[in-house]
């Protein structure tokens, strides 16, 4: 798969183009960066082999970080890899993921973004599946001024699995955006995406996503969720949900809830001696719990 270019100041992407018209990165960027270089991480696990791989990435002030992650997994092996992102001050973390996984490989991916509360992430990940491959991945978006995270898909052998997941938990002015298109391009193949917001005060979530189902991928199980909580009245939810299909003998859906708190619980709950600020916040667990629980050692 081919590395894609890495955003530069001169060439951010404009709202004016649809499929950033919901997150204007020219206004979030920081003033004056320098440029830290590229970082090239390498990551290649060999036919039949286990690893587990923890990655953290952490920004500088005034500085502009250029990550290049390349992924190879062959047959029949399985990777384990988490990604931490944190820093100080006012930044830019510019990160490129290529994956590659052959026939019966699997990687379970998390990636948590912790950035400073001045920081813009923008991360382009391409992973290319092969035969009876598994993808499964999860970001959390909790830290940063503002995040973008693009995820392209290339199911092109049959049987291979993917699971999107995230959960954004979001508060002040902070924005979060994730934008997907997964490909079906051969039969069989089975996609899942489930996205889950906590917004308060004036924070802002995107969710815009497409399944593209090939005219030759019959079989085709493709799934889209994206469900948003607002813990003010005034935090936003953006849902574009897509499905694309040329194929006639699939299973596709998608679906999207944006609502509040309920406050026959938040009534419940306070009648029995609970605090406000601590019955909001188990909600607001339970609302995230069906992620976390499908990861181990995942706690928001």
């Amino acid at each position: 798969m081919p590395v894609k270019e890495f955003y530069t100041t001169e060439n951010l992407p404009h709202p004016k183009d649809e499929l950033w018209k919901y997150t204007n990165v020219q206004k979030a960027i920081p003033k004056d960066l320098l440029d830290h270089g590229i970082r090239d991480i390498d990551i290649h696990v060999k036919k039949g082999e286990e690893l587990t791989k923890d990655l953290h990435l952490e920004g500088q002030d005034g500085f502009e970080h250029k990550i290049q992650i390349n992924i190879v997994v062959e047959e029949n092996a399985s990777l384990n890899l988490t990604e931490l992102y944190s820093g100080e001050g006012a930044y830019f973390t510019n990160t490129i993921t290529n994956i590659t996984l052959h026939k019966h490989a699997r990687i379970k991916h998390v990636k948590k973004q912790f950035e400073s509360s001045g920081a813009l992430h923008l991360n382009n990940t391409y992973i290319q599946q092969d035969a009876s491959s598994s993808y499964a991945n999860l970001i959390m978006n909790v830290g940063g001024k503002l995040c973008r995270s693009t995820i392209q898909n290339v199911m092109q052998g049959e049987h291979a699995e993917c699971k999107l997941q995230g959960l954004h938990l979001l508060e002040g002015k902070q924005h979060t955006d994730t934008t997907i298109c997964v490909e079906h391009q051969v039969p069989n193949c089975k996609s899942e995406q489930f996205y889950r917001s906590a917004l308060k005060d004036w924070s802002t979530s995107v969710f815009q996503s497409k399944s593209h189902v090939f005219a030759d991928a019959q079989k085709t199980d493709a799934k889209q969720m994206s469900n948003a909580l607002l813990m003010s009245k005034t935090a936003t939810m953006h849902t574009k949900p897509e499905l694309e299909i040329y194929a006639d003998d699939v299973e596709c859906a998608h679906g999207a809830t944006t609502g509040q708190l309920d406050e026959t619980q938040l009534f419940y709950m306070r009648a029995r001696g609970i605090p406000e600020a601590e019955a909001k916040h188990m909600l607001v667990k339970a609302f995230i719990k069906e992620i976390t629980d499908q990861w181990d050692g995942v706690d928001a």
